[in-house]
């Protein structure tokens, strides 16, 4: 955020930072509130701004306002992953797994090669119980991280390897059950 702070034109670096934003409140979300603030005062045409307010809003629990604001974002742009991403989010905070797992989906369908996209929708999977499609969805991830290094890669190779070191068993117990008799 402080270097957000020193240039806050730099719309690359705002939708970084809006990638990184903690899930909870903390005294980079407040910064990065007034440089929101300031840049919808300045163009409220540019998608991104409206990401960060959603994205501020659901951290805020304000989810009404989130989904409100995600929506103005969709519309000024559809193309990038990131609202798709933040829809998706908004959508699993409020207790909508089909709406939330359906925007992750288009996300993954517009950057499949993004290994972020596929861990994203997979903690959603997760969170909602779905184990086998929660576990493809990170060891594609691994796959895809694999192939294309990133900076900062190492961290998320240790995440990604983490979910599916507790997933991987869940699903083989799950899938040795016999199925439960019908009556």
């Amino acid at each position: 955020v402080e270097a957000l702070k020193a240039t806050p034109d730099d719309k690359d670096l705002y939708l970084y930072t809006l990638e990184l934003l903690p899930e909870s409140p903390s005294n980079q979300t407040d910064a990065f509130k007034t440089i929101t603030a300031a840049a919808l005062e300045k163009e409220k045409d540019y998608y991104g701004y409206y990401l960060g307010l959603c994205k501020l809003q659901r951290i805020g629990g304000e989810i009404k306002e989130a989904l409100s604001s995600c929506r103005k974002a969709l519309e000024l742009d559809a193309t990038p992953y990131a609202v798709y991403r933040e829809l998706g989010l908004t959508w699993a905070q409020a207790g909508d797994k089909e709406k939330a797992e359906e925007m992750l989906s288009q996300g993954v369908e517009l950057s499949s090669g993004s290994y972020k996209a596929y861990v994203n929708r997979a903690g959603i999977r997760e969170k909602f119980g779905e184990t086998k499609a929660a576990l493809a969805d990170y060891l594609k991830a691994m796959a895809l991280l694999k192939e294309f290094r990133t900076i900062g890669g190492n961290l998320d190779t240790a995440f990604i390897n983490a979910r599916i070191k507790k997933l991987a068993p869940q699903e083989k117990a799950r899938a040795s059950r016999p199925p439960a008799a019908r009556p």
